[in-house]
């Protein structure tokens, strides 16, 4: 699982050259021989701000050290020697450049890097434009768990005249799979993952007389605390959304990706209808350390989208080093609450259709 952590520019603690690799220190509780990959994105105007130029590695020496030790890693951030490579450090670079430093210390892969969200911590954190070379040492911030947990709640409308339902076959698609690597490209914030490998999603039906929502809408189904699925924080749109969303930035760096969906069958009545609804297209990106729970209210021929926010960095027990002490417990108000994401009813081919004038009759 890769980690990525802040880099914060600290003054000279002694002059070096910038023809030498720089020395990076970290503030960490990690131990004795773990691993570290720090690279440097180009922020040159001709380049797009996001081409790589250069990775170098490095580890901890020993338990509470503060400086990094150079030193050759395998593709998989395994520690084999202290003489580097010298295409592994950035002797000779004085530019300015995106940073992102990576724990354990795996090999990029065009630019990005393979991760498989919801199995350990994924601690990352980004900064831009800091200038190597000249300084004694780079300090590197907090280890920040960057990952999103979703879940969803599906509810009928409070109407007589509404008929039960049920749901499955519940996945999650765009996200991947269970045990799937997703790429992330943390100059970007884009996750590019295989759309064929959707992930399977658990609901459970409340027990005794089921909440309701604030119209009082009871709940159907949801997906428990134990059961969320943690995901990459990161942007899941197009190529073209990602340009918008980052402020019309060149396409030249940005990678072809998708929005993430829920898919599921819906049966209500005599009708057995599938459903993919996108999840994403009104959310700029998922953000760190925070819960999205998916409201879906089934109605009669339409469904309706909300998305709650809670942000776990103290209501969810997140830790900055990415411990969940309170054993995945979820509580504290919504940071967030009730962003909508459409509305969407029964074609005439029995598939769903966005509905884009919400003025007409919803029932």
């Amino acid at each position: 699982m890769a980690a990525a952590l802040l880099f914060s520019c600290a003054g000279e603690e002694g002059s070096r050259e910038a023809t030498e690799s720089p020395l990076f220190s970290v503030a960490t509780r990690a131990g004795a021989g773990t691993t570290y990959r720090v690279s440097a994105y180009s922020t040159a105007a001709n380049s797009g701000h996001y081409g790589l130029v250069r990775s170098a590695t490095y580890y901890l020496k020993a338990s509470g050290d503060k400086l990094l030790t150079p030193c050759t890693l395998d593709d998989d951030g395994n520690w084999q020697d202290d003489t580097p490579a010298e295409s592994a450090t950035f002797n000779g670079y004085s530019d300015s450049y995106y940073f992102t430093c990576v724990s354990p210390g795996i090999a990029p892969v065009d630019g990005g890097f393979p991760c498989t969200p919801g199995t350990t911590p994924f601690p990352v954190a980004t900064r831009g434009s800091t200038r190597l070379g000249g300084y004694g040492s780079l300090s590197l911030g907090d280890l920040v768990d960057y990952r999103s947990r979703v879940g969803f709640r599906f509810y009928k409308k409070n109407d007589a005249a509404v008929q039960p339902f049920t749901v499955s076959g519940v996945q999650l698609v765009g996200a991947g799979g269970p045990t799937d690597e997703v790429t992330l490209y943390p100059a970007t914030r884009q996750v590019v993952v295989d759309p064929d490998a959707p992930r399977p999603v658990t609901l459970t039906a409340p027990v005794g007389v089921p909440p309701v929502d604030a119209d009082g809408n009871p709940l159907c189904y949801f997906t428990g605390a134990g059961d969320l699925q943690y995901i990459a924080s990161a942007i899941y749109a197009a190529k073209e959304a990602v340009r918008g969303i980052l402020g019309n930035t060149p396409s030249v760096h940005l990678k072809e990706s998708g929005y993430l969906y829920l898919a599921c069958t819906l049966v209500q009545g005599g009708r057995n209808i599938d459903i993919r609804l996108p999840l994403t297209t009104t959310l700029p990106d998922l953000r760190p350390l925070s819960t999205y729970y998916f409201n879906i209210t089934v109605k009669s021929n339409y469904i309706t989208a909300t998305v709650s926010v809670i942000n776990g960095s103290t209501s969810s027990g997140w830790c900055n080093y990415g411990d969940e002490d309170d054993g995945n417990v979820i509580d504290g108000s919504p940071d967030v609450d009730l962003v909508s994401i459409g509305t969407w009813k029964v074609g005439d081919d029995g598939q769903w259709e966005e509905v884009d004038d919400l003025s007409q009759t919803i029932h």
